[in-house]
């Protein structure tokens, strides 16, 4: 699960460990189902911020992101991917 300036397909362009600006968070999986959801949040000072986000499938593997246009508020957050409720990776960045 990465954070980065933007992606290209499945890749993170431009990693990022602390965001000032819009940004996506990134996570690639191996393996999913029919039917699979996925989702990607946000916890940090400013709350829990949750996007629905979107995600792209190829014989099982695949990508979801979500694109955040910024203003968090400064301090530390934790970016949360779930698969059907469950996380399965999170990662955490700074804001400010």
């Amino acid at each position: 699960m990465q954070v980065c300036r933007e992606r290209r397909e499945g890749r993170c362009v431009g990693e990022l460990e602390q965001v000032r600006d819009g940004f996506v968070v990134l996570v690639n999986f191996a393996a999913s189902s029919r039917g699979d959801t996925f989702g990607i949040h946000l916890e940090g000072p400013g709350g829990k911020l949750i996007d629905g986000g979107s995600f792209a499938v190829n014989g099982g593997a695949g990508y979801a992101w979500s694109t955040f246009r910024g203003g968090l508020a400064a301090g530390e957050w934790v970016a949360v991917a779930t698969r059907n409720g469950t996380e399965i990776a999170r990662t955490t960045f700074t804001a400010g």
